[in-house]
């Protein structure tokens, strides 16, 4: 079964004490530099917890195959009922 989020801002299964989370929602946009297989990594974890995110690569193609990836990613969470198709394209539109 698919879970909602409870909260904006939801890292993973990160446990984080209510300063940290207060903290982290102030971010309105996170910039990430890089988008090989690290970088598009921390797009997508960025982009499902509810941030804006702004890749930047010093090649256009670069970051076009890490949207690919990204959203093949997405698509395997999809098949494994931990993401929603309507969540996918929510994360989608916030990088």
């Amino acid at each position: 079964m698919i879970q909602e989020k409870e909260s904006p801002v939801k890292l993973g299964h990160a446990d984080l004490d209510e300063k940290t989370k207060s903290m982290l929602q102030k971010f309105k946009i996170v910039t990430v530099i890089g988008s090989g297989t690290m970088g598009n990594g921390i797009c997508h974890v960025l982009a499902q917890s509810g941030f804006n995110v702004h890749m930047m690569d010093i090649k256009q193609e670069a970051m076009d195959r890490a949207l690919v990836t990204i959203g093949k990613n997405m698509d395997r969470q999809i098949a494994k009922e931990k993401l929603t198709e309507e969540q996918k394209n929510d994360a989608l539109s916030r990088i």
